[in-house]
């Protein structure tokens, strides 16, 4: 499954406790409410989440607040971890600290 925001793209396979989510494009103030809405949609029951970035070249502090929350949620009911960053992306979460407390690979 899959959403469009002006290129931004989320898809998802859940199997089941485990949800690995895809994001392409930008995760800016604008597509991070939809992103948001799918991660408070999507969560429930989830013991392992995993997030690949493959495909993402910018996130915006709106976009970094989406992934605190998921990790918030996850530190109650299982783990997450993030794969395959850009160097521009990892950058971001290093500067601001979120390199520190999330599970980066």
């Amino acid at each position: 499954m899959s959403a469009e925001n002006e290129g931004f793209q989320i898809s998802h396979e859940k199997e089941g406790n485990r949800l690995k989510v895809s994001l392409k494009g930008e995760i800016n103030v604008d597509t991070s409410r939809e992103f948001d809405a799918f991660i408070n949609d999507n969560l429930e029951g989830v013991k392992e989440l995993e997030f690949d970035l493959k495909e993402v070249d910018f996130v915006s502090s709106a976009g970094l607040r989406v992934f605190l929350n998921a990790q918030n949620i996850m530190d109650e009911q299982g783990s997450m971890v993030i794969r395959n960053m850009s160097e521009d992306v990892k950058e971001v979460f290093d500067m601001t600290g979120f390199s520190d407390v999330m599970n980066i690979e």
